[in-house]
């Protein structure tokens, strides 16, 4: 008597599954409707787990999660021909070209609030406090072209239009940077190209917007003209708020730190040579610093950089980029494919303690 392979326990199949490579996990899933089940559960259960993982797509609807040495590939119809804005809180912004933007938690493929359309082309849009929470708020920033005037977008909660001001630059020179801001105290924290920083007043905002422009942050100023990447971060349990820039020539990767206050202070940038027990993961929609679950992951910086199928990190300590399966190491990342779609997603607590049961 013959057996049909989708009558097979899935405990069984749990147990073939976890001695499988990446690749032929992918191919597991494609044997039928019940192996695809259980290849699709593990992958939420143990790809993402409590672990940062990457997240972009292959095709419209196909997408890819990859943390550290491992991927797994889902398929999500609901983000047909829809691109990341931001990620935070275990969930993504996303958005069409149609200017339509909406929720999406891709660990329990939760879509919730599709919310009104945007009238202008923001340079940036992310958003702060969980979708669900009633403080939740959506930000749109971007400089106007061929003027000094930046244009700042604020969507509030179960609203149903943007709060848009447009205002003048007080110094022309200043030019926004597409890397997420931070918000703290209720300011909005905006970097720009040479590494200056901005910030808005949150709480003024429905008065029109007061904001603050730092420049001469960053010393030397020959450094100003090297930079090619920047990124914002704020550790969550201190008043500090780094930057990462990666220079153009020889992509050279520098850490920066600055205390944050509640009053209009000066914001000085202070050279950061060791991270300690943090590890940055960094992308133009989502920039975070976790506590390192081992040694081995501190003190680095994570990029969504490939060197072939594999990701790649900046370590501090070696002043190298290295390749997550140690067959790269360099103190230049030419040839590196870098995704500049691609997002870095944290799970969520209650997510890891809904996965447990």
């Amino acid at each position: 008597m013959t057996r049909d392979w989708a009558d097979l326990r899935e405990e069984l199949l749990e147990v073939i599954l976890s001695n499988l490579s990446a690749k032929d996990r992918f191919t597991f899933g494609l044997v039928c409707r019940s192996w695809n089940s259980v290849a699709t559960s593990v992958a939420k259960s143990s790809v993402c787990g409590h672990s940062p993982c990457m997240f972009y797509h292959r095709s419209n609807c196909l997408w890819k999660f990859v943390k550290y040495k491992d991927f797994s590939y889902m398929d999500f119809p609901q983000l047909y021909n829809a691109k990341i804005c931001c990620s935070k809180y275990g969930w993504l912004l996303m958005s069409r070209d149609d200017g339509s933007l909406f929720f999406f938690d891709p660990f329990k493929e939760q879509r919730i609030r599709e919310l009104p359309k945007h009238k202008y082309p923001y340079a940036t849009i992310c958003f702060f406090n969980e979708p669900t929470s009633t403080n939740c708020i959506v930000v749109g920033i971007s400089n106007m072209l061929n003027t000094h005037k930046v244009i700042m977008g604020v969507l509030k909660h179960r609203k149903d239009e943007w709060k848009v001001n447009i205002y003048n630059r007080t110094r022309s020179e200043f030019q926004l940077s597409i890397c997420t801001p931070i918000l703290h105290c209720g300011k909005l924290y905006s970097l720009d190209v040479k590494g200056n920083v901005a910030t808005f007043d949150m709480n003024g905002h429905d008065n029109g917007p007061s904001w603050y422009v730092y420049d001469s942050c960053l010393f030397p100023s020959w450094i100003h003209h090297k930079i090619e990447q920047q990124f914002l971060i704020k550790l969550e349990e201190e008043e500090v708020l780094f930057a990462v820039f990666v220079a153009h020539d020889v992509r050279k990767v520098s850490v920066y730190r600055s205390k944050l206050r509640k009053e209009n202070c000066m914001v000085q940038w202070v050279l950061v040579k060791d991270l300690g027990d943090k590890a940055f993961f960094v992308s133009h929609t989502a920039s975070f610093a976790v506590t390192a679950c081992s040694e081995s992951m501190a003190n680095k910086i994570y990029f969504t950089k490939f060197h072939g199928n594999s990701g790649v990190y900046f370590s501090l300590k070696t002043q190298k980029y290295h390749s997550f399966n140690g067959d790269f190491s360099s103190l230049k990342c030419y040839g590196l494919k870098e995704l500049d779609f691609a997002t870095w997603i944290l799970p969520t607590i209650s997510w890891r303690m809904l996965t447990k049961e």
